[in-house]
This record gives structure tokens, C-alpha cells and sequence, in this order.
């Protein structure tokens, strides 16, 4: 997989805007369980475990601002990874 330059804070990113492998290497960047964070985006555990599975849909606004805020990441870098989703 090809990827863009590094970021210094989250590493380098995917090319193929995949958001399902940044939330995962994320979560475990920041050392949480998939409980923790899917408690801090407000969403169940079976959610968050799709959502690293690439199998969850509904990504609106509110999600990407929860999501943004629980990986400590902006929400347009949500937006930007969701886009191809």
C-alpha cells in the first residue's frame, strides 16, 4: 500500500483513505480498548468493532466529530478518510 507523506503526530497515512485502518491504528496509538473508545465516541462496542472492520455506514456528521474528538484527531482528517467509504 502506497501512502502519503508522514505526519510527525499519526504516522503516515493511506493513500486508499481507509478509514477502518486508521481508526484501528489509531485507537491503539492512543492504547485504548475498543470498549473505551467506543464508549468515548458514544457508540456501541459491536459498532466500533465494525467500523475497524470497515463494515459501518453511517458515517454523518455527529460520528465524525465523536470520532474526531475520541482519536484526538481533526475532523477533517475524519471527513477526508470517510470520503472514499
Amino acid at each position: 500500500m502506497q501512502t502519503h507523506e508522514p505526519s510527525p503526530k499519526y504516522g503516515p497515512l493511506p493513500e486508499s483513505n481507509d478509514l477502518a485502518y486508521f481508526v484501528q491504528r489509531r485507537r491503539q496509538q492512543l492504547r485504548m480498548t475498543c470498549a473505551k473508545a467506543a464508549k468515548l465516541a458514544g457508540l456501541s462496542t459491536s459498532q466500533w468493532k465494525a467500523l475497524e472492520a470497515g463494515r459501518f455506514r453511517e458515517m454523518h456528521d455527529n460520528i465524525s466529530f465523536t470520532l474526531a474528538g475520541t482519536l484526538e484527531v481533526s475532523v477533517d482528517l475524519i471527513r477526508w478518510l470517510a470520503a472514499s467509504n
